[in-house]
């Protein structure tokens, strides 16, 4: 068997809580073949997007609430402590993952330091 697939996967990650969500899914291509057996003829792609879709919508219900893991471990939420607000997500920039996070050591007001520094470099 050979089989083409298709999704578009939005896996979003803010702050040590993630949520996925699969879309679109589809089979493109599907060529099934038997050495022992004579195959009948079925729309294979459309059994298999049949299938697919079913799976996936599975798998969105059961993951459609975000996982915040910080409360699955200590070191988690210690490491969550001291990098501060991550990100990790397709929806800021179209055709872009936008990925980041603010150090435990990181002002508060990055301008501020900025200024305070020129004023006395001058």
């Amino acid at each position: 068997m050979k089989l083409g697939v298709h999704t578009a996967v939005n896996a979003t990650w803010d702050n040590f809580v993630y949520w996925i969500e699969l879309n679109d899914v589809k089979a493109l291509s599907a060529v099934v073949t038997s050495n022992v057996v004579t195959l009948d003829y079925h729309n294979w792609v459309a059994e298999f997007t049949a299938l697919l879709k079913d799976a996936s919508d599975e798998f969105n219900m059961k993951y459609a609430t975000p996982t915040d893991i910080k409360a699955s471990s200590v070191v988690i939420g210690f490491v969550a402590g001291i990098l501060r607000s991550t990100l990790l997500s397709p929806f800021v920039e179209d055709e872009y993952l936008l990925a980041g996070f603010k150090m435990i050591t990181d002002p508060k007001d990055p301008m501020a330091v900025a200024d305070l520094a020129s004023r006395f470099l001058q």
